[in-house]
């Protein structure tokens, strides 16, 4: 979204995605086993700064874990229970297939009201599905 022209209701979204089990270069998932628990998500958002705001210099503001820390931070979402992931190289591959919604709390201007909706076939205890729903609230507090 470009934040210059945005309208506030296009701040709230749903977006679908799917995650797999990650495999390392040899073949086998990072486990080593074929399989990855996911006990929780984390959602974090990247802000550009371009050149057409910043000529001089222009920068992407991101809270990913994997660059430099902010002020801001990243949000952690449980999962209602842990669920296995298992690669492609193992024969029970699957996915967890994810629904993600984010909207601006009415009853709190500073925060954020997430739903996470999510299914995993063969990921839970003994191999069973797994479909869960999960409501968060996020709030944008300060560092004093």
């Amino acid at each position: 979204l470009d934040l210059a022209t945005m309208q506030p209701h296009q701040q709230d979204f749903t977006t679908q995605f799917e995650l797999t089990a990650a495999s390392s270069s040899n073949g086998s998932s990072s486990s080593g086993s074929g399989s990855s628990e996911v006990a929780a998500l984390v959602i974090w958002f990247d802000t550009e700064f371009s050149p057409r705001f910043c000529k001089e210099t222009p920068v992407t503001l991101s809270t990913s874990p994997h660059d430099p820390v902010t002020h801001w931070a990243q949000a952690v979402l449980p999962l209602q229970q842990p669920v296995m992931l298992f690669s492609d190289q193992s024969d029970k591959s699957n996915n967890l297939v994810c629904r993600l919604s984010m909207a601006r709390s009415r009853a709190r201007h500073r925060s954020l009201d997430i739903s996470l909706e999510y299914t995993c076939i063969g990921g839970g205890v003994g191999g069973v599905d797994v479909q869960a729903t999960r409501v968060y609230n996020i709030e944008v507090s300060s560092t004093d």
